[in-house]
């Protein structure tokens, strides 16, 4: 069979088109819904929380499983000082991971994956690649891998945070607007986020979760002030920083939260505004080097093609 056989080619082509059709109509009924089961689970987050807090007052039981292996491999090792616990629970918490053996499970990995890496690049690069290289060459490339590899951990939960923030920072505006509406009919704080994180789960589960950690904390600490410093350490957007700055000072002196939130909703609105135009400003430079490649050779064929062709029956 020649692949170069245009008819062939054609026939190529129409099987991956009715394919793509079959897929992109059956991709929305195939893919499964997850709002449902992170609703049920941010609705029991209060919980948890609670019964985490029992647990801390309570005999540490011996884990197991995965966590279970994974703690205490990081507590041999000492991998969590050793990789700074701060930092890294700081990351954590801002990627959307709060449960406890999270950081345990991460100090495992940043361990396992270089580990793993090796051994995985040695048997490869040795035994089943046909590289023509020496020794020495091999194994500066096992050594590369492995170093890469170190950084991987770190690179998955940077690139989680960028789109965990992304997903924040779309939704925050909309959760403020909701929040000014239900202050405003006379609900308390308490209520008004219980509504507005029921609201929001439909657009934002990540907000949604928050939310609902924020209604935990707010039930069981001694100072709200607290709780809404704490929903903003966990999310480090611009918006909810101005929210729960808005939310401090009611609550430290008493003033107007609708007023205040009006403002704070308008600003989001200003900002999401220049933050569109600022978007399509920068559409014409990112056009000038597909226009280049692409539309002005059309362009200059279309042009220059009639006139070829009249040139070419003058010749004849």
């Amino acid at each position: 069979m020649d692949l170069l056989d245009p008819h062939i080619v054609v026939r190529l082509l129409i099987a991956f088109a009715a394919f793509a059709s079959v897929v992109s109509v059956a991709i929305p009924y195939l893919g499964t819904d997850q709002l449902d089961e992170r609703m049920r689970a941010v609705a029991q987050e209060r919980e948890r929380m609670r019964l985490g807090q029992r647990q801390r007052l309570s005999v540490d039981k011996k884990p197991v499983g995965f966590i279970g292996f994974a703690k205490h491999i990081a507590k041999s090792l000492d991998l969590i000082k050793w990789l700074g616990e701060e930092n890294m629970r700081k990351n954590l918490m801002l990627a959307g991971y709060r449960s406890p053996g999270a950081e345990m499970v991460f100090a495992f990995f940043h361990l396992a994956v270089p580990i793993g890496m090796f051994f995985f690049s040695l048997i490869y690069i040795f035994f089943l690649l046909d590289l023509d290289q020496t020794v020495l060459n091999k194994f500066l490339i096992v050594i590369v891998a492995t170093i890469v590899s170190y950084k991987l951990p770190n690179i998955y939960l940077s690139n989680q945070i960028t789109k965990r923030q992304l997903l924040l920072r779309r939704g925050a505006p909309d959760m403020v607007d909701l929040l000014l509406i239900a202050i405003e009919s006379g609900s308390s704080i308490e209520v008004a986020f219980q509504r507005v994180g029921q609201e929001v789960g439909q657009q934002c589960i990540p907000l949604a979760e928050e939310v609902a950690v924020l209604l935990a904390e707010l039930s069981y600490l001694p100072d709200r002030r607290l709780a809404f410093e704490n929903f903003n350490k966990r999310t480090q957007i611009e918006s909810i920083k101005q929210l729960v700055l808005v939310l401090t000072q009611s609550e430290k002196y008493g003033t107007s939260l609708a007023g205040a939130l009006r403002v704070v909703a308008e600003e989001g609105r200003q900002n999401r505004m220049a933050e569109a135009e600022k978007k399509a400003a920068s559409l014409p430079p990112k056009l000038t080097v597909p226009m280049i490649l692409f539309f002005l050779p059309v362009v200059f064929v279309i042009i220059i093609t009639p006139a070829a062709i009249q040139i070419s029956s003058f010749n004849h």
